[in-house]
């Protein structure tokens, strides 16, 4: 049985495909599409290889977004663009989905009689900073759920409406190939917590023009909360492998669903692979998040944007594992925001480090983990 997480070079964002099946009958998971141009530049480059030169299309068991940010969902957008493109001028499509799961603002907003934003951007209830920081991603959101269903594809299957982990237990969907995922976050009390944190944070009166500090305190809301506590986080198993991806979700709710799904022994659970949450931002993780889920090999799509990576959080890691031997895998050595620099200091000057650490070729599409 294969089972590779493989992290396209997706900028600042994530792009990842989950292969596992076998050798006869491979079997693909994609799970975001990076921001924008990333879909051009490295999502369909690869996709074509993988489908190579056979007529039929590229077969994906599941279409996931892990939430509605653009540095996750653009690549999306183009990849049902490109579909639908197709199916109007008549054309074989070079890709077929079966599951589509997206999560976004319209069920979120829209549970319990809760009104849309649009209604309360109407009725002035919302100042313009608070909007435009919204805009483009729900406005993505959108538009992803008119091309799938565009395209007749039901999104969020075999889930009643969104993709949730239940307040108590595991909820597991198997996917032909062999492979199981169990569904971490967000659960449906935590997504009750974001539509009453919303509303409570709504500014009064009429739209305005939106102050500094009000504006910072939408943009550190949308930061903690709207996008982060909706991230869908999976912990995808084949065999006795797992794989826990996490989205830009925070490390305190995937430790709490973790131990809800009764995955923690003794407070720990042991994995083959991680995918680092919010691209190594140490604004949502902790020392003892890495305490807490230990794993043989990291993942980190970053490119240095918004200081992505943070040194901070390979501290907790080396803190946490002290004299340990794991992989760290990183989709850019170099990149924005002297990351280069700030790489190499910190990985040389760790005097804990028994790790190693693997970058993407320069020349390459990605990077391949298979534990």
């Amino acid at each position: 049985m294969t089972f590779t997480l493989e992290a396209l070079e997706a900028q600042h964002g994530d792009a990842l495909l989950l292969h596992y099946g076998t050798a006869d009958s491979p079997r693909l998971a994609v799970i975001d599409g990076g921001p924008k141009g990333t879909f051009a530049k490295t999502v369909k480059k690869r996709l074509a290889e993988l489908r190579g030169n056979r007529t039929a299309p590229l077969s994906i068991d599941l279409l996931m977004v892990s939430h509605i940010d653009e540095d996750h969902i653009s690549g999306v957008i183009d990849l049902l663009r490109e579909m639908k493109d197709a199916k109007d001028d008549d054309k074989s499509a070079p890709y077929s989905v079966d599951k589509f799961w997206i999560n976004t603002f319209a069920d979120k907003l829209g549970n319990a009689g809760a009104a849309s934003l649009d209604e309360w951007h109407a009725a002035g209830k919302l100042p313009s900073g608070f909007m435009r920081a919204f805009e483009v991603s729900v406005t993505q959101g959108r538009t992803l759920r008119d091309l799938a269903k565009g395209l007749n594809i039901t999104p969020n299957e075999p889930f009643v409406k969104l993709v949730e982990a239940p307040a108590k237990g595991a909820k597991t969907v198997k996917l032909p190939g062999g492979l199981t995922l169990t569904i971490v976050a967000p659960n449906a009390a935590r997504l009750g917590m974001l539509k009453s944190d919303w509303k409570k944070h709504l500014p009064k009166g009429r739209a305005k023009k939106a102050s500094a500090a009000e504006l910072a305190v939408a943009a550190a809301y949308v930061d903690k909360t709207v996008y982060n506590l909706s991230s869908i986080v999976v912990l995808a198993a084949v065999g006795a492998k797992r794989m826990l991806l996490t989205g830009d979700a925070r490390g305190d709710d995937v430790i709490a669903g973790l131990d809800s799904a009764g995955l923690l022994k003794k407070g720990v659970i042991d994995i083959d692979v991680l995918k680092l949450p919010h691209h190594g931002s140490d604004r949502n993780v902790a020392t003892d998040f890495f305490r807490t889920i230990r794993a043989d090999n990291y993942v980190i799509s970053a490119n240095g944007k918004f200081g992505n990576p943070d040194t901070a959080t390979l501290e907790m890691l080396s803190e946490a594992r002290p004299g340990e031997k794991f992989t760290i895998w990183l989709t850019n050595r170099d990149g924005e925001s002297g990351l280069k620099k700030r790489l190499e200091r910190f990985f040389t000057s760790d005097k804990r480090r028994k790790y190693t650490v693997k970058y993407r070729d320069e020349k390459a599409l990605s990077l391949s983990v298979t534990p």
